[in-house]
């Protein structure tokens, strides 16, 4: 009776094991060392299976090695952009092949050499950092500043105003669909802003060093020339029109300005048109006056105060006042040097950097990018009889 016994229990254990092993393999005829197969066959289903090779954009290749960087490049099959545009307000050069307005995707496993690769010139990663500190306030010591989307809703009204709007082909002012990358914007101000501080000579200051037409941004050189800046503003044949000289007469004479403000007076003397001292406010000015001060501030030089006028501004508002031709290019290209020279001010321009950089091929890191959407508007009419 024994040895049936010992029969039995040895059969039901095969049983066992035998339905154990068709969990895993149901082909298998192993009857031995069952917990062995087990634990094999484990491990072998939870095995993952290695990642696809990524894919190389040429052009690092020759700057990283491939264990150091992953790139993924991004293709649409089209153009992003297919050269002017009513729903944006850069319009991009058709003409020009050499430049391809593309993104390029970088994903970098080292961070080391993604950093190698931002900060190329001395100073531009203390630059860069300093410009995220926060103030007494909590707020950012240099933010960026939007461009501002004109709506000119009931100008149609305004025939003077219209007219002067529209010969001045200020359009763009009024096109949306804008983005722009608060990271690549930083980067661009910071490596412009230590090119001229390492230009400086000792006892010199970056305002004192001459207006840049390239920028080099992530290894990749940026133009930002005046020419390039109305080609994106117009359109490749643009041909701009070439800027007064009573406009700068009256930025370097300022005890010239004040007989040519006299043009902003509403209907009575305000006190800084007696006495220089006094600052412009915007309640003294009439009503052309604050439409074209709408534009200056939001687009051409950048400002977040609204009330009160700084010389150069005010300078630039009567100039549209007195219909003087101006090359909007040209004065973009000097506030942009203008807000890298002063390290307390704002960043502007950012969906025009942005563009300018894509086009320039410059690579966009991934995880370090976000992109935001222009959301802003602003309504220089509203509220105002012009």
């Amino acid at each position: 009776m024994a040895p049936k016994g010992k029969n039995l229990k040895s059969t039901k254990k095969v049983t066992k094991g035998s339905a154990s092993r068709r969990l895993f393999n149901e082909e298998s005829d192993y009857e031995e060392e069952k917990p062995l197969l087990r634990k094999q066959k484990k491990k072998q289903s939870f095995k993952k299976t290695p990642p696809p090779p990524p894919v190389k954009v040429e052009e690092s290749e020759e700057k990283h090695n491939s264990d150091q960087l992953e790139f993924e490049e991004h293709e649409s099959g089209q153009p992003e952009f297919e050269g002017p545009s009513t729903e944006s307000p850069f319009a991009e050069p058709q003409d020009d092949k050499d430049s391809p307005i593309r993104e390029t995707m970088v994903k970098c496993k080292n961070p080391k050499v993604r950093d190698k690769t931002r900060w190329q010139i001395p100073k531009v990663h203390k630059i860069f950092f300093n410009g995220l500190h926060r103030t007494n306030r909590r707020a950012v010591k240099r933010p960026i500043f939007e461009e501002k989307r004109i709506i000119t809703k009931g100008l149609i009204r305004y025939s003077k105003v219209g007219q002067k709007f529209h010969g001045y082909d200020l359009g763009w002012t009024t096109r949306g669909g804008n983005s722009f990358l608060p990271a690549l914007v930083r980067d661009f101000y910071a490596n412009y802003q230590a090119h001229l501080e390492n230009m400086c000579r000792e006892g010199e200051k970056a305002a004192d060093q001459p207006l840049l037409d390239k920028v080099l941004v992530q290894g990749v050189m940026v133009d930002i020339s005046e020419a390039t800046i109305n080609r994106f503003l117009y359109g490749p044949n643009f041909t701009p029109q070439a800027t007064l000289p009573t406009f700068y007469v009256q930025l370097n004479h300022r005890e010239n300005q004040q007989n040519w403000l006299d043009t902003l007076i509403a209907d009575e003397q305000p006190k800084w048109l007696i006495n220089s001292g006094e600052r412009i406010f915007k309640a003294s000015l009439n009503s052309e006056v604050r439409f074209w001060w709408g534009i200056v501030r939001t687009w051409l030089m950048p400002t977040d105060g609204d009330n009160i006028f700084a010389d150069d501004r005010a300078i630039l508002v009567t100039s549209f006042v007195a219909n003087l031709k101006l090359n909007f290019g040209e004065i973009i290209a000097k506030e942009i040097k203008n807000h890298v020279s002063r390290s307390d001010i704002a960043y502007p321009f950012p969906y025009l950097i942005t563009r300018l950089c894509r086009a320039a091929n410059v690579l966009k890191i991934m995880g370090l990018e976000e992109e935001l959407l222009a959301k802003k508007t602003h309504n220089p009419i509203r509220n105002e009889e012009i």
